[in-house]
């Protein structure tokens, strides 16, 4: 209660400070450099205020208030004295704010007769305590206040006045005559004790010391250091620099409920442990104990003496954030009180082990929030989609992250039956988030027992989702796994969460599994998904029944993707409030998708396409889907962050008018220059031009292969011969899957019967050394690089990797050595850019289908390799 009154004062401080003269009636009688008027919400009811904030008084003397005036804000000037008659002619007077000013002299009387004064700041002023010791009847007439601000007066480290020369530094008796005070905020000092005199305010349950928003330099706490305040119900002695507490400090408190001992990092766990001992017997409810260690220390290890006298409290939460935790020994999760319900370790360097299998004996527990170090993740742009992490993580460093890449497997669903390990949570608890804990593993591989559970958040992690099924969360309804840079999703992996409401599977790279997916095998069992969100996993096309079964979805987020085909069935997801497909690179809309998202409007009013950030086309071609844009109803009125593409220049548009003008200009254009004979003529230039194409299109490889089969000849009379020396005359790049045409056909044309000494990466590259290592060796120290490009070459990640160290070494040497071997005929549109623009240079010889042609494509291909 006392907290949140103290919350109420704070508030309606700052709420009236900022307050327009349109509020209320102004006071005529009110000095010119203040603003008065009466408020009826602030502060309660009929209360007169007079806002004289940041106005530079320096005396309050000349200051010219209505003798009615409730609340008096002073705050932001450069008052310096408080005199005796300063505030006597306001009797009313409930709330005085002087906070922020240079008051260092504070005569006895200066508060007289303010019997109704509840709230009174003096922060962040020059008000020595010694000076409250001088003048022992300062407080004396006010028998109201609940909430005095004392903190930021510069005590820190200052002695204060006693009676008792035993304890020097005891807070003085002028506070004694405050019987109403329950807030008090003071600078904490040095090896300080509140006095006997405190013993008397009954009403006095919140007690704040912190360096956070004052001076605190407590240093020790001793068992007398809160004797004569036993009715505190919260204290925070956060940032104080406290190093060491007595077992029976807090042993005087049995009311405390909340406990803010944070940012004191020379504690440790050992000293807070030794403390908690004075806690037994109270009260205790929440537990504060955030950054209580220094900053990057070697190990930091819980153990079971550090929390051995939390086991008989009632404690319900505990924060033990930014603490660098690396170890919790077992049998500690055990001591923890059944009654904890929130436990919060967040940015830790915590690995799992044995103590995870203990969560299940905190039989109270409903919300878990763990985290790591975070660490900051590159998101590759959409020319390196294909450079990835592997599937295994070979050492996690303290403050660096080092990753040993690993040749992918082919095809990846060969992998073994994964080994299922049970993992059993609180039976009570529903809310899990873990991020940047280093998980590496296959989430499928640990089945999760709790029929509690709810809400799960594993982004930010390194999981791997190619394999299996989940299982154990058929009553969750949220599930973040976006931010683990995975590169598969298992068609199985959500067969179980039939209770899915909300699904985050963001930045990660599931570009090929959700194309290939057009049956909505991934997503097939979750009728009850509300919300999918698919930002940035590089998806070029969303296609065909994907969303299947996802009959309740409601929001559909794709964007910040790459997406130039957006076609999937959408006519069945009835329930569709919003279609996010911002900053994609769309440039139209299909009809069939145009129809399909017309018909559920009709269903659901409020639906609506979200298309900022895309290169539409504004071209007559283009114009009956800028104009469904404009008519259907689905575009939001603000449309800043639209544009079109009109002759390579951006139009942006902010709103539906612009765009209705846009169109409107547009339509003159296009039907003003069409005619009969127009149409007629592109017709017929369309049709030979489709026929001219088509037979390019047939015969292209054939004439590729003819083509440069006379350039390399004429090459092998015109070259000087390379005086370099090389280890091997060709770095073979290929896909595992076209093995065979490099050991039965390459290695016997050219090796056995041209004796050409070829570099097979399966037979060649050193064992032991990484494999980025053996590429660039292998790349260096050969006169050529031969590339047979396939379409499982361009699905490999160690393929594209060798292509590009290649390309380097050309630029780097000055050498041509690339050969590019189109094996097979791959769709132009399945190249990446950087491997088009090779074949566009005429960089390649293709492979030629006919059997009389191969004789020529070998000897062409050796008279490239061989030394000229």
């Amino acid at each position: 209660m006392n907290t949140f009154l103290l919350l109420v004062f704070t508030l309606a401080l700052k709420a009236t400070s900022t307050m327009t003269n349109n509020e209320g009636d102004e006071n005529e009688s009110c000095d010119r450099r203040c603003h008065c008027w009466h408020d009826n919400r602030s502060y309660g009811r009929d209360k007169n205020i007079a806002n004289c904030s940041g106005r530079g008084i320096s005396s309050l003397q000349d200051l010219i208030l209505p003798t009615n005036t409730n609340v008096i804000l002073l705050e932001r000037n450069n008052i310096n004295k408080l005199r005796n008659d300063d505030f006597r002619p306001y009797h009313n007077l409930t709330h005085l704010d002087l906070g922020t000013n240079e008051i260092s002299i504070v005569e006895e009387r200066a508060f007289g007769q303010l019997y109704q004064l509840v709230f009174l700041n003096l922060e962040t002023n020059h008000i020595a305590l010694h000076v409250l010791c001088q003048n022992p009847q300062l407080f004396q007439d006010l028998v109201s206040l609940k909430v005095l601000k004392l903190n930021d007066n510069g005590n820190g480290s200052k002695s204060v006045c006693s009676v008792d020369t035993k304890t020097p530094n005891t807070y003085p008796d002028v506070f004694h005559w405050l019987v109403s005070l329950e807030a008090l905020f003071i600078d904490g000092i040095t090896n300080a004790t509140f006095g006997l005199g405190f013993s008397n305010l009954t009403n006095f349950t919140s007690l704040t010391m912190s360096g956070d928003n004052g001076q605190c330099t407590i240093g020790n706490l001793h068992n007398t250091s809160f004797e004569h305040v036993p009715y505190l119900t919260y204290l925070d002695i956060s940032n104080c620099s406290i190093t060491d507490i007595e077992a029976d400090t807090f042993s005087h408190m049995p009311n405390i409920q909340t406990l803010n001992i944070s940012s004191n990092m020379h504690l440790g766990f050992t000293k807070l442990g030794q403390a908690l001992y004075g806690l037994q017997s109270s009260n205790i409810s929440v537990l504060v104990a955030n950054r209580i260690v220094l900053m990057y220390p070697k190990c930091v290890v819980i153990k079971q003496e550090d929390v051995q006298y939390l086991n008989n409290t009632s404690l319900t939460r505990l924060y033990v954030d930014d603490n660098s935790i690396r170890k919790i020994e077992p049998g500690v999760l055990r001591l923890l009180p059944n009654t904890l319900s929130f436990i919060s370790a967040q940015r830790h360097k915590l690995g799992y082990g044995a103590y995870f299998q203990e969560l299940k004996y905190l039989t109270g527990l409903k919300y878990l929030h763990l985290s790591g170090v975070s660490y900051h993740i590159d998101v590759p742009n959409r020319d390196m989609l294909e450079v990835q992490f592997s599937d295994e993580v070979n050492g996690i460093h303290s403050m660096s992250w080092v990753y040993e890449i690993q040749p992918y497997t082919y095809p990846y669903n060969t992998t073994p039956d994964l080994l299922v390990a049970n993992l059993t949570l609180p039976p009570n608890l529903t809310k899990v988030h873990s991020n940047f804990t280093q998980l590496t593993n296959t989430l499928a591989s640990v089945r999760i027992q709790s029929d509690s559970l709810q809400h799960v958040d594993l982004s930010s992690n390194l999981l791997q989702f190619r394999d299996g099924t989940l299982l154990g969360y058929d009553n969750v309804t949220f599930l973040d796994l976006s931010n683990n840079l995975a590169r598969w999703l298992s068609p199985d992996l959500f067969q179980h969460c039939v209770s899915l409401e909300v699904l985050n599977l963001s930045y990660n790279f599931f570009k090929w599994d959700i194309y290939n997916d057009t049956d909505g095998k991934i997503f097939r069992n979750l009728f009850r998904l509300k919300q999918l969100h698919l930002t940035s996993n590089g998806l070029e096309q969303v296609r065909g029944m994907i969303f299947r079964n996802l009959t309740s979805l409601e929001i559909l987020n794709l964007s910040n993707n790459s997406l130039y085909n957006f076609s999937p069935e959408l006519g069945h997801l009835k329930k569709l409030k919003q279609i996010d497909c911002s900053n994609n690179q769309i440039h139209w809309l299909m009809s069939d998708v145009r129809r399909q998202i017309s018909a559920l409007k009709l269903v659901s009013p409020n639906l609506t396409l979200n298309l900022r950030g895309n290169p539409l086309r504004c071209t007559c071609w283009n114009l009956e889907t800028l104009s469904w844009l404009l008519d259907s109803g689905v575009t939001q009125d603000d449309m800043c962050g639209y544009f079109c593409l009109q002759k390579n220049q951006r139009r942006y548009i902010k709103n539906k008018d612009e765009f209705q003008d846009l169109l409107s200009e547009m339509k003159t254009k296009c039907f003003a220059s069409v005619s009969f004979p127009l149409c007629t003529s592109a017709g017929i230039l369309f049709f030979f031009c489709v026929v001219i194409v088509g037979l390019v299109r047939r015969y292209r490889w054939k004439l590729r292969y003819l083509f440069y089969s006379a350039r390399l000849r004429y090459k092998s009379d015109h070259n000087t011969p390379d005086d370099g020396y090389f280890m091997h005359d060709a770095f073979i790049s290929y896909a595992d899957e076209d093995r065979g045409f490099v050991v039965n056909d390459m290695q016997h044309h050219m090796e056995v019967n041209d004796g050409i000494n070829l570099n097979i990466h399966h037979r060649d590259f050193m064992p032991g050394e990484p494999i980025a290592s053996n590429i660039i060796g292998a790349i260096q120290n050969s006169r050529k690089t031969v590339v047979v490009l396939s379409q499982n070459f361009l699905h490999s990640y160690w393929c594209t990797y060798e292509l590009r160290m290649a390309q380097m070494e050309s630029i780097s040497s000055g050498r041509d050595i690339l050969i590019i071997i189109m094996f097979e005929p791959v769709p132009a549109k399945n190249i990446p850019p950087e491997i088009l623009k090779l074949l566009h240079t005429d960089s390649y010889i293709a492979y030629p289908s006919d059997e009389e042609d191969r004789e020529e494509f070998w000897r062409c291909l050796c008279q490239s390799v061989r030394p000229q």
